[in-house]
């Protein structure tokens, strides 16, 4: 009798362990199903995002407007007498990122973190200048005033300053984040949970 319970307690427990181990086994394998298909879901859906923000084009992410006053001196009479001009231009810099030069390379996967390289952040727009803006403060004399060349010369330098004044370091820091934060949300919003931006150098 005894020998029976025994047999019938041992066959219990194997039966027992065996299901435990099937169990485990099945879970194992349902779990690595799961991720396999996030996984794959999450790498189909990434060109799609990325398609998305590349055609964002000129993606504007600092507008600085500038004021800046521009001289310029002629000399005549062997020096004995100066024409003195002096103007001051307006203008409104786009700084950002041209998103249509991404390439299809620009992202890298690896296991749930994505690198991603956006193209340098730079100036946007050349013709930023508003001359409607434009205010002379000085002008000692009317046909050195309405000189053309004159006048291409103050324009382009007040262009030069305004760049310098705009584009500076801390611009493109300021940009490069915002691009990192918007790059980080859409992208975690499929499934990533580490994503890494990394930016060009502006030519």
């Amino acid at each position: 009798m005894r020998h029976t319970i025994r047999f019938y307690l041992t066959t219990f427990l194997l039966c027992l362990a065996i299901a435990g181990g099937v169990y485990l086994a099945l879970r194992h394998l349902v779990a690595g199903s799961s991720i396999s298909t996030e996984a794959d879901e999450r790498t189909d859906m990434t060109p799609a995002v990325i398609d998305s923000i590349r055609s964002i084009g000129q993606w504007e992410l600092a507008n600085v407007e500038l004021s800046v006053d521009i001289d310029t001196v002629r000399k005549r009479w062997i020096g004995l007498v100066k024409d003195e001009l002096k103007r001051r231009y307006t203008g409104r810099v786009p700084v950002g990122i041209d998103m249509q030069l991404m390439s299809d390379s620009c992202y890298i996967i690896k296991g749930d973190t994505i690198t991603v390289t956006l193209p340098g952040v730079g100036l946007l727009d050349e013709n930023f200048m508003d001359e409607s803006k434009t205010k002379t403060l000085i002008a000692d004399n009317d046909d050195f005033e309405a000189d053309p060349a004159v006048k291409k010369d103050m324009v382009e330098r007040a262009r030069r300053r305004m760049i310098e004044h705009a584009v500076t370091a801390k611009t493109i820091s300021d940009c490069q984040q915002r691009a990192t934060d918007e790059m980080t949300k859409r992208l975690s919003a499929i499934g990533y949970n580490s994503v890494i931006v990394q930016f060009e150098t502006k030519k």
